[in-house]
């Protein structure tokens, strides 16, 4: 969750939204802000643009009912908001919203993939119009992140001795998951490399905590720590990034053999990352994006844009950063 800023470069320009949506009935297709308009693509919204110009962010879409965790894959943005789950057309913004409600949402190249508060778990590919239910009621402790590596759908629940569960992402509505964890006091998020799943756990009071490896039986074996709680971690391949919101309040980076632990930067409220395997994005409370290089080691993180109103979702591709604004119901794209 963070409180974020009003984009620029860095600089900042506030936009208004669309508040005519309502929450639908079933699925629906908005012709969203088209990125390749006039005004986007000189971000005339209303608002201040400094030193943005072409190449600054635009709106990719309106109307969203307080959109607050994203995905990108497949050439499409899914978002989460109050109506639902959202696919957006990273080119053209065109909106449709999907007949289901969700919490969280994961893609990769092939699929999106998302949880309700039934628990049921839906996979969609970026090609259909049309979610799949892959499981029922198999989601059944509070879950806080949810990915697929494209062969299994996995996510973290963090109640009632939390553990890693998953199920086939081709899969038939299956109505009990695999568990891929002991019992773990407070997951947070599972990361893939190397063939491996990786997963941050903490205590109750975010002062310990540590990333574990996946291992049959199941199992898990600590790579990194004592943390203090490491918090939603994300991997580019080669390395793991977490937060830690205990006594140290950062962001750090190690190589996926628990070796070359390094901070990056000090975040006090939870940030947003993400990765395209070549650099680290984060937003974080001030209402900034930033990127942090990691091929050949990782890097010093370099703001690219800044704003001013509560954002809570982050996601990238390989051309562009993507975020939204909660308040005003904005998805924004911008260069990497």
């Amino acid at each position: 969750m963070n409180d974020c800023g009003d984009p620029t470069t860095p600089g900042s320009f506030e936009a208004g939204a669309d508040s005519s949506n309502t929450s639908p009935s079933g699925p629906r297709t908005d012709a969203g802000h088209d990125a390749s308009s006039t005004d986007a693509a000189h971000g005339d919204d209303g608002g201040d643009t400094e030193g943005t110009g072409d190449g600054g962010p635009v709106q990719l879409a309106t109307g969203l009912d307080y959109p607050w965790h994203m995905a990108v894959g497949g050439g499409y943005v899914y978002v989460v908001d109050g109506d639902g789950v959202e696919k957006i057309d990273t080119k053209t913004g065109t909106k449709t919203t999907l007949p289901s409600t969700g919490m969280y949402v994961g893609a990769d190249a092939t699929y999106a993939v998302w949880a309700n508060q039934n628990g049921d778990v839906y996979q969609l590919a970026h090609t259909g119009t049309t979610p799949k239910k892959v499981g029922t009621g198999v989601a059944t402790g509070n879950i806080n992140s949810i990915s697929t590596d494209g062969t299994k759908v996995y996510w973290t629940e963090f109640l009632n001795r939390g553990k890693v569960k998953a199920v086939p992402v081709d899969g038939n509505a299956v109505t009990v998951a695999e568990e891929l964890s002991p019992a773990l006091l407070y997951p947070s998020g599972v990361a893939f490399a190397a063939g491996s799943v990786f997963v941050a756990e903490s205590d109750g009071n975010q002062s310990d905590g540590t990333i574990k490896k996946l291992t049959a039986g199941p199992g898990a074996a600590p790579i990194l720590g004592p943390l203090t709680g490491p918090s939603f971690p994300v991997s580019d391949g080669t390395h793991i990034f977490w937060w830690e919101k205990g006594n140290s309040d950062r962001i750090v980076g190690a190589s996926i053999d628990g070796t070359g632990m390094k901070t990056l930067v000090s975040v006090a409220t939870s940030p947003t990352l993400a990765t395209d395997g070549t650099s680290l994005y984060y937003v974080n409370a001030s209402g900034t994006v930033s990127k942090a290089p990691v091929a050949g080691g990782i890097g010093t993180p370099t703001p690219l844009y800044t704003f001013s109103y509560h954002c809570e979702a982050l996601a990238v591709d390989a051309t562009s950063v993507y975020w939204a604004d909660y308040d005003h119901g904005i998805v924004y794209k911008a260069p990497k």
